[in-house]
């Protein structure tokens, strides 16, 4: 039975993209993805990771913090759900550029209410469900957002009664799919639509390289077939 979700998935003001890496690059274009985003004081941003061990290396690397079920094993239940909270605030607040970032696991996901999540980026995800209702906090407020995947290997199918096997196949065609990666929204949401269904809706970096190749193709029919055209369209 494929679970139907009720709240509409066409986010107008989120670019989707996939990057596919060697195994052993992973690490150094997530790195590249993340040193080139820049986050005002209004902007926060999200890594979702499934491994608490990576988690906690790339947040002593990159200087910023993380959020886990259990933040520390030498943490009580009181004083981890107190650390939790701090952090969370923390993020909120967004004092520093490091603070506006968190690196984290799908319990970070529940209950950001945050206008101003600006760029979700997952590293090798493996579900549908949790990467809907991960990047399902961005740019509630309406302004451009962006959803970057990162991935080496495609998700492995689970137990076939289970939800997380209903959200592999999904997930599987997001990924590989040449076409506009809206459309496999559709497995959950009957009313899913392409980036080109409607007017300012951000494309996805699928439906971006068929635009750029569209282009490219036209002005190269207009020199090869009659120069005269590209000439008459730039001075008449």
């Amino acid at each position: 039975m494929v679970r139907v979700i009720r709240a509409p998935l066409h986010r107008p003001n989120i670019h989707y993209s996939v990057i596919k890496v060697p195994v052993k690059e992973v690490i150094q274009k997530f790195t590249d993805v993340f040193n080139s985003t820049v986050l005002n004081a209004m902007d926060r941003g999200i890594i979702y990771c499934t491994r608490i061990d990576l988690i906690k290396d790339l947040a002593k690397t990159l200087g910023i913090p993380y959020y886990t079920s259990k933040l520390d094993d030498q943490l009580d239940e009181r004083a981890n759900t107190q650390e939790k909270k701090r952090r969370f605030q923390a993020w909120r607040d967004g004092s520093t550029p490091k603070e506006r970032w968190m690196i984290a696991t799908l319990c970070f996901g529940e209950g950001i209410d945050f206008p101003g999540v600006r760029v979700v980026i997952h590293l090798e995800v493996n579900n549908m469900l949790r990467f809907l209702q991960e990047t399902g906090r961005l740019g509630r407020d309406g302004l451009p957002s962006s959803s970057v995947l990162i991935y080496s290997k495609l998700p492995l199918y689970g137990e076939p009664d289970r939800d997380e096997h209903l959200g592999v196949l999904p997930m599987r065609e997001f990924i590989q799919t040449d076409g506009c990666r809206r459309l496999t929204f559709q497995h959950f949401d009957p009313d899913a639509h392409s980036c080109s269904s409607f007017a300012g809706t951000l494309l996805c970096d699928n439906c971006q390289f068929m635009k750029n190749v569209s282009v490219s193709y036209l002005l190269y029919a207009l020199i090869v077939i009659d120069p005269t055209l590209l000439v008459c369209r730039r001075h008449c």
